[in-house]
């Protein structure tokens, strides 16, 4: 079994040695930036204007002793520097000049006037025409001369308000109550199985900091799901299956642009995604009958947006064991336009100085850079390029491959609001992929090479259209014309004799040479009804449209989904749909002696949900589903080991041909906060299988009962976050022995051993006079305990003999983040 070198445990040993000490250092000597976050600990607010607390400032070293505020307020002195408290207060106090001049500081906070909640973004317009952002939540303004003060308050989603103070030559602290928009009826929450993780303040939200939390292999944005009820996946493969669906049947999209297959190592088990989840800003996931504008894959939809320019710093620079990256973020002085620009390298020390005995060497890079203009208040434009590359190189005892591959996406958009009852959307976009792979296999069992080559072109224009026609009703539709092609050269050799072959009847061969081209026109076309009966029901009716030249037939979606708030606290929806997926132009079953493109394949959705926010920071959310497919397209599998970098060129390769297939299950989350701690717990019955005539056989992914855990919590200095995951093992194919020898037993019938796996990641966040710090510590299967997934059969002296392989083993992970301005 691969284990990690002595040298990580004796690093992680003394980082868990800091949680039970204070992590700062015995002295009384700190940057006042430092200070200030020792204060806030204390339960002492310090409030202060980038005005007169510049960076250098902030980073300069104070000494106190002892560590009190009064002390603390005469170090200040040689800065020129006071406190002052707020209305009295002895927890509240603001830095500010020291004058003899008269002068009042005011201290500007907005709130939701409904839930008494912080509103951290606020725009402050005084009388002048000047215009303040807030900063954490707050702006500081030191005004003289003067008897009072004007200006008018407005954030995203409130109704702006005018205030006016009286200036009394002190600290004045002015909180502001604002009133919310009425919610517009685009934004209400219809569909089912819906999760987001952003940092809005919706009901169904995780912050951006919940989002960092997740403990995912290399923090993978794509990998955010593995916490949610209803995904499956093997620990190792970057791709999961949604409710029992192939692990090609989700739509990913990244700032409103479809992404194929947007993975690093896509035939090599893809590791991880092209999407550096440093500039993610909120990703929501779809599981259930998702919006008719989201076509053409059955199961799930990613929709991805990266932050834009915000009170993140500027530069970030991430140094890791997986990877290492650069993050740029600015915005021009009239603040109309925002500038994004990432690059990632990894996956250089990913070889036996890591984990022993692993024979590949994979390097990656991508690159994202975005740009955004706010032409007026009712236009604003975009532009974005995504590119990566990858290459392998495996060096194993009875497998070589080497492999490269090369994507392009940039997509332009245009966005139109007319502050009323329309809003547009316009796209252009351009990718490119080119995919190499070269494999050869020579085992006890099998002689076999693979040798592929795919180059592919993406061009077209998409159009969204939503229209508000009054209060209650509104509509939307769009269409996505594409101009697509694709080359193709793929050679397999494939001889599989032996007496194991000879016993099992899997002894074939055969030698195959495919060259194809192909080009044709894609249009996607969708329309939706939203219908507001009363504050309680809303109803969304609508149909997606999907015809390819290269395909058979188009497939038509309706969909019809339900809300019903039965009150503040809950909520039922219901969601009744069909989903269809066609192939891409290059999306050919490459294994096929004939590669050709199949009808359609769709499947019938309903699907149950109950939510129901508790007083006591407790969240329910239930579900049930059903799903039948029907058209369903054959896929591949190994019988009784597919893990392997070379799956495709082993004797137990088969394919699978099932005429229909069904999946079922029920869900509960429960989630809550009990103080400092923030946890959810889930458990999962599903069922799917595939049927053959009379005959139905679980898919291999199959999980019967799953529960997965999840906790966080603060310790010091510190932050720990724990997950662990249990679901039933995985389905087993024995093979039997019989009067003749042996035979495969029926596939899928037996099971392996129950599956558990443990994640933490320990994070601690500091600043010095440099910049603001970051350490993360993760172990992904911290117990390296060994959860079996296949078996490897051989004959010894003529008995039959197996001996099992398990899935992920203890992957660690550490990195240092820096940022500054």
């Amino acid at each position: 079994m691969n284990k990690p070198q002595y040298w990580l445990w004796v690093l992680v040993a003394f980082c868990l040695s800091c949680l039970s000490r204070p992590c700062y250092p015995q002295t009384d000597s700190r940057t006042i930036s430092q200070w200030i976050e020792y204060f806030s600990e204390e339960g002492i607010t310090l409030f202060y204007s980038n005005d007169y607390l510049s960076d250098t400032i902030l980073n300069q070293p104070l000494a106190l002793n002892p560590a009190k505020l009064n002390t603390f307020n005469t170090a200040l002195k040689r800065f020129n520097l006071q406190l002052d408290n707020i209305d009295g207060t002895t927890t509240n106090y603001v830095i500010r000049p020291m004058t003899f001049t008269p002068q009042t500081t005011l201290l500007i906070k907005a709130i939701d006037q409904d839930t008494q909640n912080r509103i951290h973004n606020f725009t402050l317009q005084q009388s002048t025409g000047e215009k303040v952002k807030s900063k954490q939540g707050t702006v500081v303004l030191h005004l003289a001369n003067a008897e009072a003060f004007k200006g008018q308050i407005s954030a995203s989603g409130y109704i702006k308000q005018n205030i006016e103070q009286t200036l009394n030559n002190k600290t004045s602290l002015v909180i502001a109550e604002l009133e919310p928009l009425p919610l517009a009826l685009s934004d209400i929450h219809v569909s089912t199985s819906l999760t987001n993780f952003n940092n809005s303040n919706s009901q169904q939200s995780l912050t951006r900091q919940d989002l960092n939390q997740q403990i995912t292999l290399n923090s993978d944005p794509l990998r955010a799901t593995e916490r949610l009820a209803g995904t499956t996946n093997n620990g190792i493969n970057g791709k999961f299956s949604t409710r029992g669906g192939l692990s090609n049947e989700s739509l990913i999209l990244f700032d409103n642009h479809e992404l194929r297959n947007p993975y690093h190592f896509k035939d090599f088990f893809s590791l991880f995604s092209t999407i550096n989840d440093a500039v993610v800003d909120s990703l929501s996931f779809y599981k259930g009958v998702f919006p008719v504008k989201y076509g053409g894959r059955l199961s799930a939809v990613l929709d991805i947006q990266s932050n834009q320019w915000s009170a993140l710093p500027k530069h970030e620079i991430e140094l890791g064991l997986l990877t290492t990256s650069y993050t740029f973020r600015d915005q021009n002085q009239p603040q109309n336009a925002d500038y994004l620009f990432s690059l990632r390298s990894g996956g250089q020390f990913i070889n036996s100085s890591l984990i022993e005995d692993l024979t590949i060497k994979p390097e990656f890079d991508d690159a994202y850079f975005k740009t955004t203009q706010f032409i007026n208040e009712r236009w604003q434009m975009s532009q974005h390029l995504l590119v990566s590359r990858d290459e392998i190189a495996i060096d194993q005892e009875d497998e070589t491959a080497q492999a490269d591959y090369h994507d392009q996406n940039l997509w332009l958009q245009w966005f139109y609001d007319d502050l009323n009852q329309h809003q547009m959307n316009w796209q252009v976009y351009g990718s490119r992929r080119h995919d190499r792979r070269y494999g050869a296999l020579n085992d006890d069992n099998s002689q076999a090479f693979v040798d592929e080559e795919i180059t592919s072109h993406f061009q077209g224009i998409k159009f969204e259209h939503q229209w508000q026609y009054n209060d209650q009703l509104l509509f939307e539709y769009g269409l996505d014309l594409t101009i697509e092609d694709t080359r193709i050269a793929s050679s397999r050799m494939l001889n599989h004799q032996s007496e194991l072959t000879d016993a099992l009847g899997l002894t074939r061969s055969n030698n195959r040479t495919f060259l194809f081209d192909e080009h044709g026109l894609s249009f996607q076309a969708f329309a939706n009804i939203r219908y507001q009966l009363n504050s309680r029901w809303v109803f969304d009716l609508g149909a997606h449209q999907q015809h390819q030249k290269w395909s058979e037939n188009g497939g038509l979606s309706p969909r019809f989904n339900v809300s019903f708030f039965s009150s503040d606290r809950s909520t039922w929806r219901l969601g009744i749909g069909r989903h269809q997926q066609a192939q891409h132009i290059d999306e050919l079953l490459f294994e096929d002696m004939n590669p050709q493109y199949f009808k359609p394949a769709s499947a019938d959705l309903a699907v149950l949900e109950f939510n129901h926010h508790f007083v006591n920071n407790l969240t329910l959310r239930s579900e049930i589903y059903h799903k039948k497919y029907s058209q369903t397209h054959p896929y591949y599998e190994n019988l009784f080991n597919g893990f392997h970098v070379l799956p495709d060129l082993f004797y137990d390769r088969i394919r699978i041909t099932p005429n229909d297939a069904k999946a079922s299950g029920a869900e509960f989350t429960l989630s809550g906060k009990m103080n400092q701690i923030d946890w959810s717990a889930s458990y999962v019955y599903s069922d799917v299988k595939d049927e053959f005539d009379q005959q139905h056989i679980s898919r291999s992914w199959n999980q019967r009962n799953a529960f997965k855990l999840y906790m966080g919590m603060p310790i010091k200095a510190w932050r720990l976050d724990l997950s662990l995951d249990f679901h039933n093992g995985w389905p087993l194919t024995t093979i039997e022995t019989t009067e003749n020898g042996y035979q495969i037993a029926t596939r899928n019938q037996g099971r392996y051993h129950d599956f558990y796996q443990l994640n933490f990641k320990l994070n601690r966040k500091w600043q010095n006079e440099h910049a603001q710090w970051q350490l993360d510590i993760q172990l992904n299967n911290a117990l390296n305990r060994e959860n079996p997934c296949c078996r490897n059969y051989q004959f010894n002296d003529a008995v039959l003999e197996y001996e099992n392989e398990y899935g992920l083993p203890l992957v660690p992970n550490i990195s240092f983040k820096m940022a500054w301005d």
